[in-house]
Order: structure tokens, then sequence, then C-alpha cells
């Protein structure tokens, strides 16, 4: 595939994210409004205060207040000796963290596509309310997606030849995001593929000495889960079991209904044409799939369980169920599993049958993490799936019709419009 250099000059893209970014964000950081203060205030800053009262001194059971490890208040943590503790600065910090992810799918984009295309796959991401939120107040779910994508850029961009080098470098930051959040031990899954599959047109596998040893070292990240599982004698803080550990399908169902509604506005072009897809067997199995995920655990809204917060959970509130099935999910899981499916086979005809496995055992793992997760809150999932259709629109839109380019452009432009909307909405 031909790939877009714009090294060797100034990219104004990065400068129209930054400020786009900035104004959403800083007038509200440096304002009195302290609307959605909640776990900032109960949790996130009293940590970090916390751990550098005690500093290097980390004790992973009293040190971890919220239900997550506590890798990035240890870092912040560390970073306040340097710009003083002070509850702005702290926030700065975290705001920058969180600009950082659309300028890094914007410099992985960069790599397939021309300047107007690149921003109009990276402004949905950009102008997300949850992204922006969690960029206003110190939170764990910014630099855990940042370090997610960072490590799966370097994953999918091993795949020709993978040294020893990226290897260590992949499973060194496999190992730091996993200390930043539990979950992302997933990134265990999409390494060890990267290392044993070949670059063939079918699916073949290969191991020696040296990739057993690469596959060795991928496995830090499990370290980091066992020494945070023998402090806290389970996958999270004693006193966070009952409220956020629960075994369900229900977030599955959440992931892929999100899929169905948000995938149309990047692949509209693609699913114009959806005849050429009915015979796949492929899709068929997708299809079923997802549907007996919406079937299996309750989807309905319940403030109890966790299912509760963002606008998805407000559609199905009013929405009808069946057997606390919402029908909601019942409909556009099945679709979700389809267009997953459909940039499955995309991928595979624009950049190869490896790249596809390891985009989408990369999105499953991601997403069968949650299964043990009681809430399920919008935020967790938004800028992830917006990133796996970023990455995965760059990879086939140089080989798509100019007629596929148009009518994705005016869905994608219409989709910046409803986040701007959603977002200044919130925020003013």
């Amino acid at each position: 595939m031909l790939k877009t250099n714009h090294q060797n000059k100034v990219d104004i893209g990065y400068i129209i994210i930054t400020l786009i970014f900035c104004s959403l964000t800083l007038p509200f950081i440096f304002s009195d409004n302290r609307y959605w203060e909640h776990d900032h205030v109960q949790f996130h800053l009293p940590n970090i205060l916390q751990i550098r009262e005690n500093w290097p001194r980390l004790d992973l059971l009293k040190d971890s207040l919220s239900a997550i490890s506590p890798g990035y208040h240890y870092f912040l943590a560390t970073i306040s000796f340097l710009t003083g503790k002070s509850e702005l600065n702290l926030r700065i910090i975290n705001n920058i963290i969180g600009l950082s992810i659309p300028l890094l799918a914007y410099y992985y984009v960069r790599k397939y596509v021309n300047i107007k295309v690149a921003l109009l796959l990276v402004f949905p991401l950009a102008l997300s309310n949850f992204l922006i939120k969690s960029s206003l107040w110190i939170g764990t779910d910014n630099p855990a997606f940042l370090l997610v994508f960072l490590t799966l850029i370097l994953i999918f961009d091993s795949t020709d030849n993978l040294s020893n080098l990226q290897g260590l470098k992949i499973a060194f930051l496999s190992a730091l995001t996993t200390f930043i959040r539990q979950l992302n031990v997933f990134l265990v899954a999409p390494s060890i593929l990267n290392i044993i599959l070949l670059e063939e047109e079918s699916i073949k596998f290969k191991i020696n000495k040296q990739k057993f040893l690469l596959i060795f070292v991928s496995l830090l990240p499990l370290l980091v889960i066992f020494i945070l599982y023998t402090a806290w004698g389970g996958l999270v803080p004693p006193q966070w079991k009952s409220a956020s550990v629960q075994f369900s399908f229900a977030p599955i169902a959440y992931i892929l209904a999100y899929w169905g509604f948000i995938a149309p506005f990047y692949l509209s072009g693609i699913i114009k044409n959806i005849k050429e897809y009915i015979n796949n067997k492929f899709i068929h199995f997708s299809f079923i799939l997802g549907l007996l995920i919406s079937l299996i655990s309750k989807t309905t809204y319940s403030h109890e369980d966790g299912r509760w917060g963002g606008y998805i959970w407000t559609i199905v509130q009013k929405l009808p169920s069946i057997y606390d099935r919402s029908v909601f999910f019942i409909i556009l899981a099945p679709l979700g599993s389809v267009f997953i499916a459909i940039c499955c086979i995309k991928i595979k005809e624009s950049v190869g049958l490896k790249k596809s496995i390891l985009w989408l055992s990369s999105f499953l793992s991601w997403a069968s993490t949650f299964i043990i997760n009681r809430q399920i809150f919008p935020r967790y999932f938004e800028t992830m799936i917006l990133i796996f259709l970023i990455i995965c629109l760059s990879y086939i839109w140089q080989d798509l019709s100019n007629n596929y380019h148009k009518i994705i452009s005016i869905s994608l432009f219409l989709l910046i419009i409803i986040q701007t909307i959603i977002t200044v909405s919130l925020i003013f």
C-alpha cells in the first residue's frame, strides 16, 4: 500500500486538532466549573497526593483508592515534584495526555491518506464528549487509551519482520498500560499472534527459539496482573470487588451495538453495496454470534447494575424490552458484529491477512475483558471503538473508489457535527 510521507514539512493538521481540542478543554479547566468532578475529587486526586507523601514507596493495597491499578497516579505523583502538586497543574498534564490521543491517531492516519481525509477520520475522536470529559478532570481512561493505541501501532507496524527490540518495546508498553488499567492485559493476545503468525495468504504459524523467547517476554503483563492479584486478593482492590466485578455478556452486547450505531458513519460507502457480502459465511456467522450475545444477559437500563450513563442508555431506557433484553441491542448488536466482519474483510483485501487477523484479535481480546466488568459506562468504550475504526479506514481508504470516498466523507462530516453539538452542549 502507498504511504504518504509528510515528515519533511509542517503539517497543519496537528495545529488544527490542537487548537480545537484546547478551545474545548482549557476554558473549562481554568474556570470555576466543577461539573463531572466526582471521581477526580473522591478517588484520583487523593490517590496522587497520598502516593506523593510516601514517594517513592508504593503500597499496592493502601494506595489503590479506585478500582484501577495506581500506575497513572504514581506517574502524576512523580511528575508533581517537577510541576508542583496543585490541582490545576495536574489537570493540565492530564489534558495534554488526552490531546495526545487524537494527535497520535492523526500521525498514524497520515501515513496512508492526505490531510483532509486524515482530519475527517480523526475529528469524531477529537470531538468525542467522552474523550473531552476525561481530559477535564484527572482519570485513568485517557492514559490507558493512549498507551494501548501506541502499543497497537507498534504491533501493526511490525507484522513484516518483528525484531527483538520491537518485541521488547511492545512487551514493556503492554506491561506499563496494564499497570495503569488491569484490563489492558488483553494486549498479550495480539502480541503473541504477531510473533507466531506468518505474513502469508493463508493462516500459518511458526515458532523457533527466537520467537519462543519473544513470546515469553510478551507475557510480562501477566506478571503485572499476578503482582496486583497477590496484593489485592483479586482482580480489583477488595473494597471494589462487589461494585466492579460481575460476569455478564451485557458489556459485549453494548460494544457490538455501539459498533452498529457508529460504524455506518465510517463505512457508509462500503455497506451501500451490502449485496456482495450476503453470501459470505463469515458475515452469516458474525450476525448469528452478535444476535446470541444480545440475548445471553440482561441488557435493560439499570442504574443499580451499572447499566446507565450516556445517550445509548438513554435510548435503551425509552425502548421496549423482551425478557429484560432490550430491542436496541437485539437489533444493533448483530449489525455491529457484521460491520466488524466487513472491516476484517476489507483490511485483508487492502493490507493482507495477518494485519486483518491482528486487528480482529485486538478488538476481540479487548472486548472480551469486559465480560467480568459490572459497570457498562460509555466512556470505557467509545474512544477505543473510534480508534479501531480509524485504523481500519486508514488501511482501506486508498483501495476504495472516489464514489465511496464522497459518501464516507459526507457521513463523517455529519458525525463530526453530531459530536460537536453533543460535546459543546455538555461543556458550555
